[in-house]
């Protein structure tokens, strides 16, 4: 669960494919966002780019445009991906950004990327 100070939304995501978003503001829900993803584990959110990024039981790490509410790029790291010849992480259980925004790492018990 992690909060977006532009909007007043409150994040949550679960064993579901849809990112829930509580508008504190206005103290109601706000339509789901549905992942690529069949379940979710994590997310993160920069505050500089406003985007939310999400880690999938299926090994994807998805990003997205919170103005636009809308994913900008996924990113497949399981066996079936173009990121297979590279790396196999299974699960992604954690993602987060760096301070300043512009980086982000993404893992699972086995390690990180």
């Amino acid at each position: 669960m992690i909060y977006n100070p532009f909007t007043c939304d409150l994040i949550a995501v679960g064993a579901t494919n849809e990112i829930y978003r509580l508008n504190l503001g206005i103290g109601r829900f706000q339509n789901p966002l549905e992942s690529d993803s069949e379940e979710i584990n994590c997310c993160a959110f920069s505050n500089k780019l406003q985007l939310l990024a999400t880690g999938g039981t299926d090994g994807k790490v998805q990003f997205w445009d919170m103005k636009e509410r809308k994913s900008c790029i996924t990113l497949p790291l399981n066996d079936n991906g173009p990121g297979a010849a590279f790396f196999s992480m299974g699960e992604i259980t954690k993602v987060d950004f760096s301070a300043d925004s512009y980086q982000v790492a993404f893992g699972n018990e086995k390690g990180k990327v």
